[in-house]
């Protein structure tokens, strides 16, 4: 199941945050409201789910194993799908405050 790319299809590049700029000012478990970190290690909880689903079946393939990979492809949009609506920033901006954190009045620069 390889992809083909046609003459009209174009390519995004990926713009990826280097880890050592992630790394090198984490902000302190302290500073992160509780309900944040409860949401955030939830939906990691589930992207890695949606991980594990596509590494099933990616090992099925490999061993040309009889799968019916739009049942799989379901599964994990579903998945992922699940971890956009917890991450909206409504959900977010409820978690930090069900936290008792107190939010700025910045900007909002999230959709």
């Amino acid at each position: 199941m390889g992809s083909r790319r046609t003459p009209h299809s174009t390519r995004v590049p990926k713009t990826r945050v280097p880890k050592s700029s992630l790394l090198s000012n984490p902000a302190p478990a302290d500073d992160i409201p509780i309900g944040l970190r409860r949401l955030i290690a939830r939906e990691r909880m589930q992207l890695r789910r949606a991980a594990s689903v596509l590494t099933c079946l990616a090992i099925a393939a490999m061993y040309d194993e009889e799968i019916d990979a739009t049942d799989v492809a379901q599964v994990t949009r579903e998945l992922i799908d699940e971890v956009i609506d917890a991450l909206d920033s409504l959900n977010v901006i409820r978690a930090i405050r069900d936290s008792g954190a107190q939010l700025s009045d910045g900007p909002d620069e999230c959709d």
